[in-house]
């Protein structure tokens, strides 16, 4: 099975070429397995200094969060099992794509603004233990919410 991943550019200079890649891979496939490897590959770039976010979007939605200077991982699923794809069944978009963060304080904001500020949405929807991690001040959410109050 032939996947394609490809990821966003962390700075301009890296604009000048794609970060797209092809690989062969069995047709089910273990996404945190993937993650893993592209990792010890250097698919990613370092960031010395930054506690940067990677999120692996397949097939419209997030499976995995990276927060690389704790080298942690985050999934929305309960069951790790379900990190396991079957390539076959999704015939239409055999593509991976690694969505960049460059701190933990704007991917807190993303999770903030598609769960329009609601912690109960963000518990219902899995995210809330990736949110906690972030520790987000009270003062900085309501300064969120504000924004989302006066965006509308």
């Amino acid at each position: 099975m032939r996947v394609t991943i490809n990821r966003e550019s962390v700075v301009m200079s890296q604009d000048v070429f794609s970060h797209e890649i092809t690989i062969d891979t069995p047709a089910k496939i273990n996404l945190q397995q993937l993650f893993d490897d592209l990792i010890a590959s250097n698919y990613f770039p370092k960031t010395t200094g930054n506690n940067v976010v990677w999120v692996l979007r397949y097939s419209g939605k997030e499976w995995l969060v990276w927060k690389t200077k704790e080298n942690v991982f985050y999934t929305h699923f309960l069951d790790s099992a379900k990190l396991t794809v079957d390539l076959t069944s999704e015939e239409e978009n055999k593509r991976i794509f690694f969505m960049y963060y460059s701190s933990v304080t704007k991917r807190a904001l993303s999770l903030f603004k598609e769960h329009k500020g609601s912690k109960k949405a963000m518990i219902l929807s899995g995210v809330m233990p990736e949110y906690r991690s972030y520790q987000v001040s009270e003062v900085l959410e309501r300064t969120w919410s504000e924004q989302l109050r006066l965006a509308k």
